[in-house]
């Protein structure tokens, strides 16, 4: 990172001017070159200490929000791991469980045979309660399947 310190006191220290004219005239005293041409001039105008005093302010902003925005990926990749180990506890759970493989419409499909039955036999318990009676518990099943059968006409 660059230290902004020094040249940050000395744009403060300068005192503030609106404009560079051209008429003045800047010698680099190591090679002895003219350094005011048209360029140098629009350079120094627009590098006035308001200009740097900005650009080091937005540079400390670009830092404070880097800074913030790499602890808040750090939160995320902890969330996001704790996130992870908690699908992978959840798959082995759902692995172990029962219904894993389990046939949802087909049990769906047995309940409403199910209801379906109880329903007739409610509907139809003044004339079949004593017929049901006599048959055995291991083929009521089929028993009703066959009576609603011929009740609809579907032998």
């Amino acid at each position: 990172m660059t230290d902004n310190t020094e040249l940050k006191r000395l744009a403060e220290a300068s005192s503030p001017y609106t404009e560079v004219s051209s008429e003045i005239e800047v010698w680099d005293q190591h090679s002895g070159y003219r350094l005011s041409s048209e360029s140098d001039v629009e350079f120094m105008n627009a590098a006035n200490p308001a200009a740097i005093l900005a650009l080091i302010a937005e540079n400390e902003q670009f830092r404070v929000d880097r800074a913030n925005a790499m602890d808040d990926a750090c939160l995320i990749a902890g969330e996001r791991d704790q996130l992870k180990a908690e699908v992978e506890a959840l798959r082995a759970q759902l692995s172990k469980s029962p219904s894993v493989g389990f046939d949802w419409d087909a049990e769906t499909t047995a309940m409403r045979k199910d209801a379906g039955r109880y329903r007739w036999l409610n509907s139809q318990r003044s004339k079949v309660w004593k017929e049901i009676a006599d048959v055995p518990m291991n083929e009521t099943d089929q028993f009703i399947d066959a009576a609603m059968s011929k009740e609809t006409g579907h032998d």
